[in-house]
């Protein structure tokens, strides 16, 4: 299990929008990885042009951050 979170994590690089639900992307990849059932509305407009442009994580603790801060 673990290899297959490593392989996850080593393939998507940025957090961004996919159909207006938040989505995990490879570099420069058109189709999401994971889509999250979290959707763009809920989130303010500035937020929402942070996801449309794509936020990029270098790390897997740089990720999990990410995704406090819009889950949370």
């Amino acid at each position: 299990m673990k290899s297959k979170k490593l392989l996850f994590f080593l393939l998507a690089c940025y957090l961004g929008l996919h159909n207006g639900h938040l989505a995990l992307f490879a570099e420069d990849a058109s189709e999401p990885l994971l889509i999250l059932p979290h959707k763009a509305e809920m989130y303010s407009q500035e937020d929402q042009k942070k996801l449309a442009q794509g936020i990029p994580y270098d790390s897997e603790e740089e990720l999990a951050q990410i995704l406090e801060d819009f889950l949370s």
